[in-house]
């Protein structure tokens, strides 16, 4: 096989017509070789046996393993790293859905959809416990409740139904979480949340109150 034609096959072609005898490893180009090899190591193949399908020996594989690792690696970059946490969140989202799917699905025993159930928990306990090693969400739940309270207090733009689901979020990530303390910490934000509510409401009342009397003493003032 030509260089051209090489290029222009997919590597999963390659790497079968290798399995199967019908391409020589040893004509590859090291450019298609080390393709190959991307490939098998995603699919989990030992130093070893990747050297076999290739034809070659573990040194050859071992430097090439070695100029992969250094034409992808990264530099240290803000936005990058939000790329990639915007990912995971996105996939853990979709596997806690598809998840929920088998835990609703009737095709399952009841140990089977339970489990799947769990696992999806799990996906989304273990996806906000990742954001807090990244900084992204709070370590504790005292921070919750401040974070909130004061995002609430400081944007307009924040409603009530918004604050009502991220409660909901936390209660939901920690469900089936025994700490009494941690219990007692959502019970409080709950009840901070009822208070920023209350008040609010309040100040609207009282809002509507002055407009009443500024008409009021405008017709009188008219009169």
């Amino acid at each position: 096989m030509s260089n051209l034609e090489q290029n222009e096959t997919p590597i999963l072609v390659t790497i079968q017509r290798i399995k199967d005898g019908s391409i020589n490893p040893k004509a590859l180009t090291k450019d298609i070789r080390q393709q190959c090899l991307e490939v098998l190591i995603t699919q989990g193949y030992t130093q070893a046996q990747m050297a076999q399908i290739l034809d070659c020996s573990d040194k050859t594989v071992q430097r090439d393993i070695n100029e992969i690792r250094k034409r992808n690696r990264l530099t240290p970059h803000v936005e990058l790293a939000k790329e990639i946490v915007g990912e995971m969140l996105a996939k853990a989202r979709n596997y806690e859905s598809n998840l929920n799917q088998l835990a609703r699905s009737k095709d399952g025993s009841l140990s089977e959809r339970a489990h799947a159930q769990f696992l999806g928990w799990r996906v989304l306990k273990e996806c906000v416990e990742k954001l807090q090693t990244l900084g992204y969400l709070p370590q504790k739940p005292q921070e919750v409740i401040g974070n909130i309270t004061h995002s609430f207090m400081e944007s307009e733009d924040k409603s009530f139904e918004e604050v009502q689901d991220i409660i909901r979020d936390i209660e939901m990530n920690l469900a089936g979480d025994a700490d009494p303390a941690l219990a007692a910490e959502v019970n409080k934000l709950k009840l901070k949340f009822e208070t920023v509510k209350l008040a609010n409401e309040a100040q609207g009342v009282l809002e509507k109150q002055k407009k009443i009397l500024e008409h009021k003493e405008e017709v009188q003032n008219a009169g």
